[in-house]
């Protein structure tokens, strides 16, 4: 009898740890690639939309921060595009877009008349306040010019190179489509003449962006 039960139990336990049958393999793999087909487009989704916001915020940010430091100080402090922020003496990049960018005290007395010469560039000895690595690959910015200036009343300036930015747009491969509650997957500024930086996320604000800077998304 003895005998009997402990055959019967190896011959149980042996079935025991045979493991998954083919059957059931399939069935396993079938439902993780379902839930794999399902959840990575939503977990990508939701890191382009981090992605965006976290870059918009950025500029932004930025953006304040001339503008505040350009009242404190009463001299101009201008942000312009570059492609070289992180170098030791970074430079503006006239024909650029704000994927990199500097904030400097653009107090220089290049004319040698006691007066800041605002000349939106970053003359040697001017200080430097922030500089901004460029942007994920991911993202293209676009903008009506490549440097933004504050005046000591705080309000937008006009330098010796042309207009200050008034449209600044965001956009990855998702382009201007609605997501949603949280509206467009692109992102715009608005830079009014007082200089407080609006941020527009729905998509007919990007298509009127857009439709100023005579450009496209992405």
């Amino acid at each position: 009898m003895a005998l009997d039960l402990s055959l019967n139990y190896l011959a149980m336990n042996k079935r025991m740890s045979n493991g998954f049958t083919l059957l059931e393999l399939m069935v396993t793999i079938i439902v993780v690639a379902i839930l794999i087909s399902v959840g990575v487009p939503g977990f990508v989704r939701t890191i382009q939309t981090s992605r965006m916001a976290s870059s918009t915020n950025d500029l932004v940010t930025s953006i304040h921060r001339a503008r505040s430091e350009a009242v404190k100080r009463r001299v101009p402090v201008t942000l312009c595009a570059s492609n070289n922020p992180l170098a030791p003496a970074p430079t503006c990049n006239v024909g650029g877009n704000m994927a990199g960018w500097v904030v400097f005290v653009d107090d220089a007395d290049i004319d040698g008349n006691g007066q800041p010469d605002g000349n939106t560039v970053i003359d040697p000895g001017e200080i430097i306040l922030e500089a901004h690595p460029a942007l994920p690959a991911q993202l293209t910015v676009s903008s009506d010019a490549a440097y933004l200036s504050f005046s000591a009343n705080g309000f937008r300036r006009n330098g010796p190179l042309g207009p200050s930015a008034t449209m600044i747009v965001f956009c990855d491969d998702r382009g201007n489509v609605s997501q949603g509650s949280s509206g467009s997957a692109a992102r715009m500024l608005m830079i009014p003449v007082t200089g407080r930086p609006q941020i527009g996320r729905d998509v007919a604000d990007v298509n009127f962006a857009l439709a100023q800077l005579g450009g496209t998304c992405p």
